[in-house]
């Protein structure tokens, strides 16, 4: 397919469910811009600086994937910009599922040639948040299995300018 998608998140941090969205949409699109965005109702760990660093770690190997911070700008307009016509959307559970059909209907308002497409993690990373990600760190417990081999040098990088150790592998 020679279309291009838009994958947006907060990705505090990017995590291995995120990893598995983004490799199921690498296979459909020519391009993937990963919109590393802000979420007024969270409290970011890391800075939007540390977000874009951490998911451009994470996704090294994804040729095709470009990180962009879209910090200060909806996600349907960034799609009007770059002339995108898909969003994607990762579905862990079902209880989500309101939250992004809303959504949907409002990008679509923004941009009316806007679509949403939805991809459901594979089962073992249902279970993965960036909350659960935020609590391990802030716990110094190990995060190895949660998100990316290559982000976890810049991750433990950053948790010791925040002063926190971590614990997790390398």
């Amino acid at each position: 397919m020679k279309d291009k998608a838009i994958f947006a998140g907060s990705f505090d941090p990017i995590s291995l469910a995120h990893i598995d969205i983004l490799k199921k949409s690498e296979n459909l699109f020519s391009k993937v811009y990963l919109c590393v965005s802000s979420n007024i109702a969270k409290k970011p760990l890391f800075t939007m600086e540390e977000r874009v660093k951490i998911a451009q770690a994470a996704t090294i190997s994804f040729p095709n994937v470009e990180i962009i911070n879209s910090e200060d700008k909806l996600t349907a307009t960034i799609a009007k910009e770059k002339q995108v016509r898909y969003l994607v959307r990762g579905l862990r559970t079902d209880h989500l599922f309101v939250n992004e059909y809303e959504l949907a209907g409002i990008n679509r308002v923004i941009n009316p040639g806007l679509e949403t497409l939805i991809f459901f993690t594979t089962p073992e990373y249902s279970l993965i948040s960036s909350t659960v990600i935020r609590e391990l760190l802030i716990r110094k417990l190990p995060i190895d299995q949660y998100v990316a081999e290559s982000s976890i040098g810049i991750i433990n990088e950053i948790m010791k300018r925040k002063k926190w150790k971590t614990t997790f592998s390398q």
